[in-house]
Formats: structure tokens, sequence, C-alpha cells
């Protein structure tokens, strides 16, 4: 259930990206109110406004603390938030605070909001610059959160069913006591973030952010930078039942100064990450650029030069699947230059590129690895597997693109792609297996000078997450298997006659690859009918 709120949050972000006008609509009868020329102060213009009011502010720093009301009123700055900035230095509360079913029809965009401290709630401070609870969910646009503290939420504190939506934010410098330096969210909150940017802010847990108790924060495009925890998740901390959704994020430089440089996640959380590049992170103890306890799904992600004692790239207890994904230049102080995998867990490996050195993978006792169709240095058992240069352009200066004559060009493995459920392409079809490699360009691009090695039909996926420039070839839809664009009446006769588990390299009508031809496998063939 909490995976499919996540999927509705995303489309609701896909909408309200497009719909959120800065100016805002003003329904018949709303006014303009201008500040100062109308009232000295914003929280006066908020007091005298009716629903659908356009608030304008001029150019200039107000000390004041901000309370919505519930008015659905469109507050924005004339001239953007490097000159318009509302500063509660000295104030006991939180900049902004927005309480009980503010819709996103309450608009907030242009402002800088710095000197908050947090509202005083259950003993703590929470939500230094802005503070959101009871299913409080504006829309926040180009606001930048700076130099505020709390004990929770040192830039945002989301409480309670809040989901506010944020374009182009940026949160830098803040700090929190405890959790989420940047921002916090706390039962079932699912904010929904677009460009956004979390830079240098500080806590104990989730530096960047911070998502316990049933949150399922939807992440597009955002950027987590030299952010410093001094325990778990430099970029972010996950914690009991959250699934966050990010896709085409970046960590970068993040710091942790015991577990999860980039991310920590634990307690029956699962990160759902396409797209995305760990370069740089940092887990002083294990974890450098990611510390898991749970079955994150990662696909065509990039894991660049992280650090950690144990785990440079990933330290493991659970059950991750990493699809199409490329390690290059990680390192371990200990062991585990790629990845630690800790007893009792469960790593697969699909597609992907390791290249991290001869301490690659460290399993304890019980630790299960499964890796096919992959590029690992130093070899490794598995189907399709390859011990072979994967000739990056230029890995020394972080280019981890394929060149021509690479063996990991057309050797990975359809069918492990997921389906395309964010419709990266624009295409409006989801059923299509993920068409776009890192960079945006398209996958299933057939090499002609380079023999297929990998599985799949008619042409196939390199490994690692940048697809190698070729002949394009249509989107692979999932339960075509005989890779003619139709699902029909010969794709359901391949997999009812390849009926139950193999034993062989490469068997096309495993649609899912689990490893088996089963009811998952026909019930997705029929979802695409025709």
């Amino acid at each position: 259930m909490l995976f499919r709120s996540c999927l509705r949050s995303f489309s609701f972000a896909l909408v309200g990206a497009v719909c959120v006008m800065l100016t805002g609509a003003r329904s018949a009868g709303a006014d303009i109110i201008n500040v100062p020329d109308d009232y000295d102060t914003i929280q006066e213009a908020i007091e005298a406004a009716n629903g659908g009011d356009e608030i304008i502010v001029a150019p200039g720093t107000y000390g004041e603390h901000v309370n919505f009301l519930g008015k659905a009123v469109n507050l924005h700055s004339s001239d953007g938030a490097d000159v318009t900035i509302i500063d509660a230095t000295g104030l006991p509360t939180s900049v902004l605070t927005c309480i009980y079913d503010e819709g996103s029809d309450t608009i907030i965009s242009g402002f800088t909001l710095t000197g908050g401290i947090g509202t005083l709630t259950r003993s703590t401070r929470c939500g230094g610059g802005m503070y959101n609870a009871y299913f409080c969910s504006p829309t926040i646009v180009s606001c930048t959160f700076v130099g505020n503290s709390a004990t929770h939420g040192g830039g945002m504190y989301n409480d309670y069913g809040c989901s506010p939506r944020m374009i182009d934010c940026t949160f830098t410098g803040n700090s929190a006591q405890e959790f989420g330096g940047g921002l916090c969210n706390s039962t079932w909150c699912s904010p929904v973030l677009t460009g956004c940017t979390f830079a240098e802010n500080t806590a104990e847990h989730g530096a960047g952010m911070c998502n316990f108790d049933g949150c399922c924060p939807v992440l597009a495009g955002c950027v987590f930078s030299d952010n410093t925890a001094g325990l778990t998740g430099g970029g972010m901390h996950s914690d009991f039942y959250c699934d966050p959704i990010l896709v085409g994020c970046t960590f970068s430089g993040n710091r942790s100064l015991s577990l999860g440089g980039g991310m920590y996640t634990v307690h029956n959380s699962t990160p759902i990450l396409t797209g995305c590049v760990f370069r740089q992170n940092q887990g002083d103890f294990i974890g450098g650029a990611m510390y898991s306890a749970v079955s994150p799904v990662l696909t065509g992600c990039a894991f660049i030069a992280n650090w950690a004692y144990r785990g440079g790239g990933l330290y493991n207890s659970g059950s991750p699947v990493i699809v199409n994904c490329t390690f290059g230049d990680n390192e371990a102080g200990d062991f585990g230059d790629c990845f630690y995998n800790k007893y009792n867990s469960h790593l697969r490996v699909v597609g992907s590129i390791l290249w991290n050195g001869e301490n690659q993978v460290w399993n304890e006792d019980d630790a299960q690895l499964t890796i096919t169709y992959s590029c690992v240095q130093g070899g490794s058992e598995g189907e399709g597997n390859i011990d072979a240069d994967p000739v990056f352009v230029d890995p020394e200066n972080g280019d981890y693109h394929l060149s021509a004559g690479s063996p990991c060009i057309d050797a990975g493995a359809n069918s492990a792609l997921p389906a395309d459920s964010f419709d990266l392409d624009d295409d409006g079809d989801t059923a299509e297996r993920v068409p776009l490699d890192l960079d945006g360009n398209p996958r299933f691009a057939d090499d002609p000078d380079t023999a297929d090695s990998g599985c799949g039909e008619p042409v196939i996926v390199d490994m690692g997450a940048y697809e190698h420039p070729g002949d394009a070839w249509h989107p692979m839809r999932i339960g075509d298997i005989d890779g003619n664009g139709i699902v029909n009446t010969t794709d359901l006769l391949v997999l009812l006659a390849a009926w139950g588990g193999y034993e062989d390299d490469c068997v096309l009508a495993d649609l899912d690859y689990s490893g088996a031809v089963d009811t998952g496998d026909l019930l997705a063939l029929l979802a695409n009918w025709g």
C-alpha cells in the first residue's frame, strides 16, 4: 500500500509541476494585496486576505513569524528569494507555520526563510524554517531555507499527513540536534520535491533529509551535497516503513561520521531509485554511498568514488536488487570496496559493472550474493558474467561511459529492467521497460560492430548505467517475447511452453527475471496485451 501511495504522489508531482503558476490564478472577486503598501507585515496581510487573494511582497527583510490560516492565498515576492527575506531571528518559533488542512492551492513563492528555531511541540522544537502539521500541504516554489535550526527538521518539518509540493527550493546551512537537518518528514507524510537542493546541512540523523514512520517522499532531479550527519545518513535517513522514490537525483560529498554517507535505510523501508548518482560520499564506519538493512531497488544508477571503512559502495544486511548500475573506484578501508554483505542478507545484481579493485565484495557467513550478466573485476559465478576491462572512456577524470569495443556493450539482460513506471521518456507508455540510461539517452541501442552476448530479443541492453550509442530500437514492451512490438498469441504460447523453473542461460519468457516462468510473468503479459 505504501508503494502504491508513493506512485500516486509521483503522478501528482508531475501535474503540480506543470500547473503551478508563480503569480497564481485569482478567483472572481479576489484581491491583490501589497506589502508593505497595504499592510506593514506579511502576517497582517494574511489575516486580512480572503481565499484566492494574491499577496505580493516587495523586496526587503521582514522580521516576523508568519502563520497561514487555511485561506488558500497566493503569497509571493515581487523580485525573488535573493532580495525578499523573512527573518525570525530572535523569535522563539519557526519562520512559517501551517497547521490544519492547508491545501496545494496555498502557494508560497520566492522567499528566503532564515533565523527560525522551530515551533515548540511535544517538548521539542520542530521545523526551524517551516513547520507543517495535520494535513497541511501547500505548494512551495523557489524558496531558500537557510540558517534555521530545530531539534527535528532544521529547514522544514512535516508532521501527520503533510505532503507539500516543493519546486526548485534550496535547503542550505540548516541544522537539527537530532533528525533532519534540511527536512524531516514524520508520520504518513509524502511531500513531492522537484529540482530541490540540500547542501551543507547538519544533523545526527539524516543531515539532508530524514523520513520516519510511514513517509513516502517522492523526489525528481534533486541534489544532496556536502551534508554531514553525526550518526546516520549524511544525505538521507529513512526508518520504519518509509518508501522514498527518487528519480534522477544526485548524492555527492555527503558524510556520516558513522553509518551511510549518502543514504541510510532500515526497518521495513523500501527505497526505489532510478537514474541516481552517488559520488564521493563517505561513511566513516560502514556504507560509503549507502547503508541498507532493507530491500531497495536500484535501476540505472552510478556509484563512483565513495568511501567507508567497510562497504565503500554499499553495506548490505537486507535484500537489495541492483539492475544496470555502474560501480567504479569505490573504496573500503577494511573490506568490500563495492559491497559488504552481512550475514543472512541476499544481494541480487543484474546487468551491472563492478570495477573497484581486488577487494570487490565481502560476504559474511550465510550472506547470499547472486550476480548475472555483469562485468565483475576479479570474476564472479553466475550466468553471463565477464571479467574483462569495461573500457571506460576516462575513469581517471570521472567518465564511466563505455568506449567503442567495450565487452559490456549488448551484453546485459533485457528482462531485468523494470517497467517504466514513471514514464521517463514522457511517451505515455508505462508498460515498456525503462527506456533511458543515466544520461537520458535511449536504452536498447544496438551496436552493429559488437556481437550480442547478453540476453534479449531483438537487441540487447548494455551492462552498466550508460548505453553506448548505436542503432536505437523500438521500446521493449513487457510481454513482447519475440520482439515484434506486439504482445499477442505468439508470445503467450512461448510463455506457456517455457512454464516452470529453468537452468538455461537465457529464457526470454521470464519477463520479471525471477528465475522461473510463472504466474507473475503470465499476468504481466496479459496486462500488456495488444
